[in-house]
């Protein structure tokens, strides 16, 4: 009983924000649009090509390849295992978004504990020189 009352309660304050959310934007309608053309003019193009090229480096099979290359630097210098390669050299090519979209995919497959994908994430997160 009390599992459903909450979730009437939770449906209830969303479709209340929903409806907040339209009547309080109906004069905001020029800003959203601009919003929208500044996100797909300037967002949109400058992430989409690092997005798309590692994508097609990990449908490739080419991970395998990196982190054999890669892997004796990573055991020396971060202590992790060789898959972390990968997303090491994913993240200097490409910087903070797609280093972290990286270390969470190979979280899911790879990666055992939940320290060696902190410390992963820790290295992987920065600005690329790149960039």
């Amino acid at each position: 009983m009390t599992k459903k009352l909450t979730l009437n309660y939770e449906l209830f304050l969303f479709v209340a924000l929903c409806f907040f959310s339209v009547v309080l934007a109906l004069g905001k309608g020029y800003s959203v649009e601009n919003a929208v053309k500044l996100w797909a003019g300037c967002v949109l193009p400058s992430l989409f090509p690092y997005f798309f090229i590692t994508a097609t480096l990990s449908t490739l099979k080419i991970t395998s390849t990196l982190s054999k290359k890669l892997s004796p630097l990573m055991r020396t210098v971060f202590n992790q295992s060789g898959f972390s390669g990968y997303a090491f050299f994913i993240s200097v090519v490409s910087g903070y978004p797609v280093g972290a979209k990286t270390v969470a995919d190979l979280f899911l497959s790879f990666i055992p504990s939940n320290y060696s994908a902190l410390v992963l994430f820790l290295v992987s997160c920065f600005v690329s020189t790149a960039m």
